[in-house]
């Protein structure tokens, strides 16, 4: 043991010294405590032990006490400090974790794409929201999210679907009608209005323009230097020609485009049907022409569950931003169609409520009738059952507004109401319950037309 006299020696007038001395007394401390707990239970422990924790020890015990707890309040200070779950996260990883699981303990995201934004592919697209008004369970969305970096969501107001430049009256004297009047305008203004704020709120936003989509969407390709663009595909021969002008157009001008890539329009079939047409069990040409036979084929068909909804989506090509207008919505008068001024143009639901066009309100509409025929909000008497079942079989024509642009998926409807029965079955065939399976059939005629229009469509060609 180092004599009092040479420590405090060392301490007066070599710092260097100084440490060595007070290195050496730690260890010899750290072996000292290992002794006193190395011995049998109840031992009493030395005396020079006993007065180096009391601190009454001579100066050399004090400096070795001094020394240990200084050292042992340094490590308290790591173990107690952030590098302490790093520490713990990297012991874990060289224990042979695999990737995504060393990934996940790092805080670190699985998913391949960087925090910045740039996908995989580094291209920039162009989202054509079309029918498609909605965020959650729009497999456009979700193809553009995997295969851009950057995306400029768009939306067309198409003037043909309207009275167009010459009014609505000059268009119905020439013999031809508007496809969408003042109340259809009025609700699709409502739910683009919706859809700008939910882009917003996820880290993108809308681009609105007025006019033929095979005039806009090149145009905006040029802009931002886009090679692919996005939609949902229809199946109506108008709209098919309509997807042909805007694909032929975009390919026929690719000035600003580099390294050979000629543009491509990427049709998705969406989810305004229980099932995709990659999992129907049949040929289209071969698809049964009566809804019975139809329902028959497809009991036994898997229904995916709806995709899930982003939380943050890329943001827009970098020439885009702050130089490309947003636009503004047009009014009924810029579209050409004659409000009536006695009216409210309010579109009700087939119980006389009102439909507010939207993503969330058709959602929190979804929710809440299928809670009451679910029997949470009915009143409890004789035909509690009766009104459920009426209940559930009329609330696909409850929201019928909002199937019709999209505003909220058909996969997502049968998700609410069967609720947690979705986790155990995957087909009609599986529903127990003869109100909830009755929903699901009348789900199935959109299936049945939309697949009809597009074998008719098939057919005339």
């Amino acid at each position: 043991m180092m004599p009092p006299s040479l420590a405090s020696f060392s301490l007066a007038h070599s710092s260097r010294l100084a440490s060595a001395a007070q290195v050496q007394l730690v260890r010899r401390g750290d072996r000292s405590k290992r002794v006193r707990r190395s011995g049998p239970s109840g031992n009493r422990p030395r005396a020079g032990v006993a007065e180096h924790e009391q601190g009454q020890g001579p100066a050399s015990t004090r400096l070795r006490g001094e020394g240990f707890l200084e050292r042992s309040r340094q490590l308290r200070l790591v173990l107690t400090s952030p590098f302490q779950v790093l520490l713990g996260r990297l012991s874990q990883v060289r224990r042979g974790r695999g990737p995504r699981e060393a990934c996940e303990l790092a805080g670190q995201s699985t998913d391949p794409t960087p925090p910045s934004g740039a996908g995989p592919s580094g291209e920039a697209g162009v989202l054509w929201f079309r029918n498609d008004l909605r965020v959650h369970d729009n497999e456009a969305l979700s193809e553009a999210m995997k295969r851009c970096s950057s995306i400029l969501p768009v939306f067309c107001f198409d003037t043909r679907e309207y009275g167009g430049s010459g009014g609505s009256s000059a268009q119905k004297n020439k013999g031809r009608f508007d496809r969408a009047g003042p109340y259809k305008a009025a609700f699709t203004q409502e739910a683009v209005r919706a859809l700008r704020k939910k882009l917003k709120s996820l880290g993108s936003d809308l681009v609105v323009r007025v006019g033929k989509p095979e005039d806009i969407i090149p145009e905006l390709c040029d802009e931002v230097k886009a090679t692919l663009v996005f939609c949902q595909g229809e199946v109506s021969k108008r709209d098919r020609e309509i997807e042909e002008a805007v694909e032929k157009a975009i390919k026929s001008s690719n000035k600003s485009v580099t390294g050979g890539k000629e543009r491509r329009l990427e049709r998705c079939w969406g989810s305004s049907t229980l099932h995709h047409i990659d999992d129907v069990p049949f040929e289209l040409k071969s698809m049964p022409t009566n809804y019975s036979a139809f329902c028959k084929q497809l009991q036994s068909a898997e229904i995916k569950p709806p995709a899930r909804t982003p939380k943050k989506l890329k943001e827009w090509p970098a020439l885009a931003r702050g130089k490309i207008p947003r636009g503004n919505i047009p009014t009924l008068q810029e579209l050409g169609l004659d409000s009536p001024a006695s009216k409210a143009l309010h579109i009700k639901t087939k119980d006389g409520c009102r439909a507010r066009g939207g993503e969330d309100r058709a959602l929190s509409y979804l929710k809440h009738h299928s809670k009451k025929v679910k029997g949470g909000l009915l009143p409890r008497g004789m035909n509690r059952g009766k009104l459920q079942r009426q209940g559930v079989q009329s609330l696909p024509d409850q929201l019928a507004p909002w199937f019709s642009l999209g505003c909220v998926s058909v996969k997502r409807a049968c998700e609410e109401v069967l609720g947690g029965a979705r986790e155990s079955t995957s087909s009609i065939a599986e529903v127990k319950r003869g109100e909830e399976k009755e929903f699901l059939f009348e789900l199935l005629w959109r299936d049945f037309f939309r697949f009809s229009r597009m074998k008719m469509a098939q057919a005339s060609t």
